[in-house]
């Protein structure tokens, strides 16, 4: 099998099994699993670490076009403020709600339990969500 390549990919984040087995000369090989994160970069923010424990880094793309009518009336300056609700979600429901102008964020994970957990970003009225692991 030396040399030669696979491609899978995938439209859903998450974590996939791929196991491997070789036909050779000797038959058949014994099967290799092995367990890999996706992660869709083109989601509206990235999660790093992933898994983590104590704290996790929220990025935010800041790729939404700030809204020109947004004027300060008094100087006349455009205002450049967004805000973005960041959400920690369990199969119980909300866990944790942070509100921020900033488009990076650490969200504290102290007293979070181990396990899978989903992070919604709220910006512009747009939902964006990714699964993060709580070790």
């Amino acid at each position: 099998f030396s040399g030669r390549q696979f491609s899978y990919s995938t439209n859903e984040e998450g974590y996939y099994s791929i196991s491997l087995r070789i036909n050779g000369e000797c038959g058949w090989s014994a099967e290799n699993t092995q367990s890999i994160y996706f992660q869709d970069t083109n989601n509206g923010f990235v999660l790093s670490p992933n898994p983590a424990s104590s704290t996790v880094t929220v990025e935010i793309a800041e790729e939404t076009p700030i809204d020109n009518s947004a004027v300060r009336m008094s100087t006349g300056t455009k205002t450049t403020s967004i805000n973005y609700t960041i959400q920690l979600w369990n199969s119980s429901g909300l866990v944790k709600q942070v509100e921020t102008d900033q488009p990076r964020y650490q969200l504290d994970l102290t007293g979070v339990p181990p396990g899978f957990y989903y992070v919604h970003v709220i910006k512009d009225g747009q939902t964006y969500r990714k699964q993060l692991v709580v070790q």
